[in-house]
């Protein structure tokens, strides 16, 4: 199954899209890019400013904070 037909399934079975229109889903699956990355990969650092959605399509995602 390609990437996108894969994103598309997994938003349309979450609880927290249960509300959104379809055509909002594609709306915002029209911008989508899929990035693999490499074990113990930064992929965000806490205040770095973000205009991005991120989500896991496969494998898992570990979040620190160090104090």
């Amino acid at each position: 199954m390609d990437k996108l037909k894969e994103a598309t399934l997994l938003l349309r079975r979450a609880s927290w899209t249960r509300n959104v229109s379809g055509e909002a889903l594609n709306g915002m699956l029209e911008h989508a890019t899929f990035k693999s990355y490499s074990r113990k990969s930064l992929i965000f650092r806490l205040g770095a400013p973000s205009t991005t959605f991120h989500g896991v399509l496969s494998g898992q995602v570990r979040l620190s904070i160090q104090w």
